[in-house]
């Protein structure tokens, strides 16, 4: 990605909430600088797992990462079962750098969430 000019690169790990991958977490997370933590707006269950899994990586991570709250899926609002002011809240509680709702489908917020995050990452390194 393209950052104020600069090109950079990141590494990603997408484990999609997979439990098998938990137990590699602090393989995934040690050293990292920033994380970004996503539900679905449609699925109560996936926004407590999110939470369950934030609360396994305070475990691992060091204590100035920059985290970002994504709640996808935001082209199904008929379908929401997670209120925009709920994921806002739980971001703002935790001193997360932002929270965005974003569509994987139509790539609404998507790469303003990496711009966001992988900015602050910059700036915390300089």
């Amino acid at each position: 990605m393209n950052i104020n000019g600069k090109e950079i690169k990141a590494q990603i790990w997408a484990t999609s909430g997979n439990e098998n991958y938990r137990s590699m977490l602090p393989d995934f997370s040690k050293g990292a600088n920033g994380i970004i933590l996503v539900y679905d707006i449609t699925d109560e269950s996936s926004f407590k797992e999110m939470n369950e899994w934030f609360e396994e990586l305070k475990k691992h991570v060091h204590t100035n990462v920059i985290i970002a709250l994504v709640g996808n899926k935001c082209d199904l609002e008929s379908l929401r079962g997670i209120s925009y002011e709920t994921g806002k809240k739980f971001a703002e509680e935790n001193n997360f750098l932002t929270f965005e709702e974003t569509s994987a489908m139509n790539s609404t917020n998507v790469e303003k969430v990496f711009n966001d995050i992988l900015k602050k990452i910059i700036e915390q390194k300089l």
